[in-house]
């Protein structure tokens, strides 16, 4: 089994229907359910991406949730059920709220997935250092292996978004070959 990683972006007012028609090719090979982990740093968009796709409702995306809060997103796509698994990241930098984060995202990403989306905000140009780590701990991870992973630049229609090239550059994606992509 290998691992495929893409590299999407999408602005801010395209985003859930972007996504939506990327996951309709999207088939686990097992059931007509489809569990994906919504990972990235805080502020990235993916409660609202979440939210988009499921017309509004569920939690307030302006009121801040607990650090160990997890949000399901259930909905139905032509004939496939999606399971979008949204926990927080923590806002404070401080090192026991980070190491409480990973323990989490640890053990979500150690539970049945089908697949990952990691949401980055390619507008915050001072945060994709972190957001880089954070996607490398990810592609790092033993359980993360034989699962597809979406890379989804969001904002990208904010003046400062960088370009699909410059974020690839700066997550350590570009330069792949497909077979190192796949790998």
């Amino acid at each position: 089994f290998g691992r495929r990683v893409l590299v999407h972006l999408l602005n801010s007012a395209a985003a859930a229907m972007g996504l939506l028609s990327m996951l309709r090719g999207y088939k686990p090979e097992k059931e007509s359910e489809a569990r994906i982990l919504m990972l990235g740093l805080d502020n990235a968009g993916k409660t609202s991406l979440c939210r988009a796709l499921i017309k509004g409702s569920g939690w307030p995306s302006l009121q801040s949730r607990p650090e160990h809060h997890v949000l399901n997103y259930v909905f139905g796509l032509s004939d496939l059920v999606l399971n979008l698994i949204d926990p927080c990241h923590p806002v404070s930098h401080k090192p026991e709220q980070q190491a409480c984060c990973l323990k989490l995202w640890n053990d979500l990403l150690q539970s049945r997935l089908d697949g990952i989306i990691f949401v980055v905000d390619a507008a915050d140009c001072q945060r994709l250092d972190q957001a880089c780590t954070m996607l490398d701990w990810i592609l790092q991870h033993h359980s993360t292996e034989c699962l597809p992973v979406l890379v989804l630049g969001n904002k990208v229609d904010l003046p400062k978004a960088v370009s699909t090239w410059d974020l690839k550059c700066r997550l350590g994606l570009a330069g792949l070959t497909a077979r190192q992509r796949n790998a």
